[in-house]
């Protein structure tokens, strides 16, 4: 919490603490009659406060605050201007403190500091003491653990955190929050196929983290080799009827039931010319090591032992209708 004094005290931002000493070296002057405080009256409000950082940080160096808490002399009832003029050069001493310190608002370490740099008989005691903003810094750094945090003047801010990794958003706030749940379609229909759990543990393992990369490298064997196949199909000129059974023979058992994709690769494989038919084979082989390898991991990620290539094929099925009927504005029944 922060205020702002008098402008004709400069109108400078302080904390709390700051703030209330002021108001107490205000009220000790007006019970003396006086119209403004005097530079002492200011320097034993702010280190008599309780929240006070600076009390403490001298406390810490072996200062006692108390043995610096007396009236300063007389001054002979200056004028109201003179005791402003003096207040304003203390706070604007003040102010300089405060952006070294890089801080938002004058606190009581930036005022006993400014006033123990001023050349006035009141602040004598001060300068004996060899008061400086070193001096304070020391005492701050031992003594910053039992103050209020809102006068941490001098302490170094938290450091910033070297890696912090977003958490990735559930498909549930993707669709909410973005404007087109495209990357969420994705992940919803990518989960139903490969390691989804909690932990990535059919993966996380060294066993499962091999069978990963086994995965892989058949995958992209399968999608270059169809890219293969159909352009060797197009060399040697193959019938355009011919194309519809090698496109789902293209597959995978994990996209079409395991019978379906049997016989379409029997009847292109009769049918097809020889070189077609050749890397049709290659290409039908790393389709069905890789659906065993998607097998083989999901049923580890799901803990079922039993889940067929069928479970995962409904699985995929079901999250496609449901976003469907999601897209539509229908109501999901899961």
């Amino acid at each position: 919490m922060t205020a702002v004094v008098p402008e004709s005290w400069g109108a400078y931002e302080v904390n709390h603490v700051v703030s209330g000493a002021l108001a107490v070296a205000r009220g000790r002057a007006m019970t003396r009659g006086e119209p403004a405080p005097r530079l002492s009256d200011v320097a034993i409000a702010v280190l008599s406060a309780p929240d006070s950082l600076a009390g403490a940080a001298l406390t810490a160096v072996g200062i006692a605050p108390r043995d610096l808490l007396r009236e300063g002399p007389a001054s002979g009832g200056a004028a109201a201007e003179g005791r402003d003029a003096r207040m304003m050069t203390l706070l604007a001493r003040a102010d300089r403190e405060r952006l070294r310190a890089r801080d938002d608002a004058i606190g009581s370490v930036h005022l006993t500091a400014a006033l123990a740099g001023l050349d006035d008989p009141e602040l004598a005691p001060l300068r004996a003491k060899n008061i400086d903003l070193s001096l304070l810094r020391t005492g701050v750094a031992r003594a910053a653990a039992d103050v209020t945090w809102e006068d941490r003047a001098f302490t170094p801010s938290p450091a910033p955190p070297v890696f912090l990794a977003p958490e990735t958003p559930e498909v549930a706030e993707l669709v909410n929050r973005t404007p087109l749940s495209r990357s969420a379609v994705l992940k919803q229909l990518a989960d139903t196929r490969m390691p989804a759990g909690p932990d990535a543990n059919a993966t996380s393992s060294p066993y499962g983290m091999a069978r990963g990369r086994r995965w892989g490298r058949f995958y992209v064997a399968h999608q270059a080799l169809a890219i293969v196949t159909a352009m060797i199909a197009l060399r040697y000129g193959t019938d355009w009827w011919l194309y519809l059974l090698l496109l789902p023979a293209f597959g995978t058992p994990v996209i079409l039931r395991t019978e379906i994709w049997l016989a379409f690769n029997a009847a292109a494989l009769i049918l097809c010319p020889a070189p077609v038919a050749i890397a049709l084979t290659l290409t039908a082989a790393a389709g069905a090591v890789s659906a065993w390898y998607e097998l083989a991991m999901k049923r580890v990620d799901l803990g079922k032992p039993g889940t067929t290539l069928r479970d995962i094929r409904r699985a995929t099925r079901n999250a496609g209708v449901s976003i469907v009927r999601r897209k539509l504005g229908g109501v999901d029944d899961e």
